[in-house]
């Protein structure tokens, strides 16, 4: 869903600016361990962000856990090309195709 999200906006078919996803920390667990962040404890109440930023008409993703960054799964940089990030993702995961 969050891929799909920001797919949608980048590409112009929504005009989302802030998206909030609730959900326990078994969800945060989970893109961590996409994220290579597999040994963070996931304290209670936290909360976990991806900004898309633009820059010459790329995009990219800076994730947070509790305001900290993280690093891409594929480098020790916390901004990370959002098709990069998704070329990696798309291995692990695929998001249905039959939403609007």
């Amino acid at each position: 869903e969050i891929l799909r999200t920001i797919n949608m906006t980048i590409q112009n078919t929504n005009a989302i600016k802030f998206s909030l996803l609730s959900s326990d920390d078994s969800a945060i667990a989970a893109l961590l361990s996409l994220l290579k962040h597999k040994r963070i404890i996931i304290p209670y109440a936290s909360h976990l962000s991806i900004a898309v930023l633009k820059k010459n008409n790329s995009y990219y993703l800076q994730v947070a856990l509790n305001g900290k960054l993280l690093s891409s799964p594929t480098s020790e940089e916390t901004v990370f090309s959002f098709d990069d990030f998704c070329n990696y993702a798309n291995n692990y995961i695929d998001f249905c195709h039959e939403l609007p």
